[in-house]
């Protein structure tokens, strides 16, 4: 080989080193999938983001907040460039995440004071790791 092909081979790697750094658009809309699916099974199993239990309902029966099934079809993501927010438009939402005085806290999504759940902080690594492999081959 000569220098000419060792060159375009080295730059070839560079280049796909930096595709893989550079965490693609799709991969975050990826990860906020995975995100959204965290919350639904939040809902399924009446835990939030870290795995606790939310208290139980005395008013009705049935799961807390599903009710009408409003705030957990809401939950939708956003991604502009790398930045991702995960959240809903339902406007009594807050107050079921915060907790009030006559409403219960039953936290949803994850909150800025704990940061990010281990599992899906793993779910958003596999996603890069992903995008890694496949820019690396």
């Amino acid at each position: 080989m000569n220098a000419q092909s060792f060159t375009n081979q080295i730059n070839a790697f560079i280049a796909r080193v930096h595709s893989a750094v550079n965490i693609e658009q799709q991969t975050v809309s990826r990860i906020g999938l995975r995100f959204v699916n965290r919350v639904q099974q939040g809902f399924r199993n009446s835990r939030d983001p870290y795995g606790n239990t939310w208290s139980p309902i005395t008013h009705r029966t049935g799961q807390p907040l599903i009710d009408t099934s409003r705030l957990r079809s809401s939950i939708t993501f956003d991604v502009q460039g790398n930045d991702l927010k995960i959240g809903t438009p339902v406007h009594y939402a807050r107050y079921h995440q915060l907790g009030t005085q006559h409403i219960k806290q039953r936290a949803f999504l994850p909150t800025r004071d704990l940061g990010l759940p281990a599992a899906w902080l793993a779910d958003a690594v596999s996603e890069i790791n992903e995008q890694i492999r496949r820019a690396m081959t």
